[in-house]
């Protein structure tokens, strides 16, 4: 257990995680067999996570179960939040249901303990199942609460680690790339699919006006649909970014110049479908520059080029870009 915790502060990958939290859990308990659920918090279902030695069969029909006051052990120790002890499932009400399921993963005895995060929320759980009926220590129980900890806190962790990974690198608002990891991102990749890398400069015209107009909630509903629509319209490998308050900027790479230029008029077309919000024209304004993949063109300048197309595009006045009226945008 302590090597265990403290491969987990030196970093141990979550996958990694795992197999070592089961192997270590069937060595104390070598006639038993392991499962690890996870809980789905919107659904309230339970998911396998790692059920090495339990029979496929088994693991896909308990996939996707909702827990219960009466569901079998798992989903009775995640709705009551507490450990269950079923020590011969044939004799316990919460198994009547699954009987036959348990008598064909040869199954008699399951005890399941929850996954409680500090907030006091059920994560999942954490449980070991017997082919013979069997009633615990209460050393046993105790054990398996230990471990249910650890992969609780393992877990509380990686959640940490992910969050602050997202807020490093992405715009909360758009869900896009941050400037910042945009541009290294784009600075460290050297091996772009293609030999023309194209960048593609957006602009919301006159977003001031807007904001001003119907206020800050509607902008970042624009900002939203904006940047939902890029998302629809850029191609898997496109790397996407909020460049500043009211600009995004994509890169992507392909075969030849003629096919960047024949995607940035689809884009440009896509973009510029009209529709008036209340009295005012949403319009978008894209700006558009290559360079060869292998070139030593600076990125800087690269964007530079982008951006002073798009301000050619912006005083062309082009049409207004796709998405939901006034009314929609508000209440969706």
């Amino acid at each position: 257990m302590n090597n265990l915790l403290k491969d987990l502060a030196l970093g141990l990958p979550q996958s990694q995680l795992v197999s070592r939290i089961v192997k270590l859990t069937e060595r104390l308990f070598p006639d038993k067999r392991v499962s690890i659920l996870s809980m789905d918090e919107e659904t309230h279902c339970l998911h396998t996570v790692a059920a090495p030695n339990l029979p496929i069969v088994y693991t896909q029909a308990i996939d996707g179960l909702a827990i219960g006051e009466q569901v079998g052990s798992c989903g009775a120790a995640a709705f009551l939040k507490r450990s269950v002890i079923v020590d011969d499932v044939t004799q316990h009400r919460n198994w009547q249901p699954y009987i036959e399921l348990a008598d064909s993963a040869d199954i008699r005895a399951c005890w399941s303990v929850p996954v409680i995060s500090t907030q006091q929320q059920c994560l999942g759980t954490f449980a070991l199942y017997s082919n013979s009926a069997a009633t615990p220590e209460a050393i046993e129980v105790e054990m398996l609460e230990s471990l249910a900890a650890v992969y609780s806190v393992a877990l509380e962790k990686y959640a940490l680690e992910d969050k602050l990974t997202f807020q490093a690198q992405m715009d909360p608002l758009t869900h896009c790339l941050n400037r910042r990891e945009l541009l290294e991102r784009v600075e460290k990749s050297h091996c772009f699919d293609g030999n023309i890398l194209g960048c593609f400069f957006v602009d919301i015209d006159k977003f001031k006006h807007v904001n001003d107009e119907y206020g800050h909630y509607f902008g970042d509903k624009v900002l939203k649909a904006v940047a939902k629509e890029l998302k629809e319209i850029l191609p898997t490998q496109a790397v996407l970014g909020r460049y500043g308050g009211d600009e995004f900027l994509a890169f992507c790479c392909f075969p030849s110049e003629e096919e960047a230029r024949e995607f940035y008029e689809t884009l440009s077309s896509e973009l510029n479908k009209p529709v008036t919000l209340e009295e005012t024209n949403i319009s978008v304004s894209v700006g558009f520059a290559t360079k060869e993949c292998c070139s030593d063109l600076p990125m800087d300048k690269l964007i530079r080029k982008a951006d002073a197309e798009m301000y050619k595009v912006k005083r062309r006045n082009r049409r207004t870009v796709p998405m939901t009226t006034y009314s929609q945008m508000l209440a969706s």
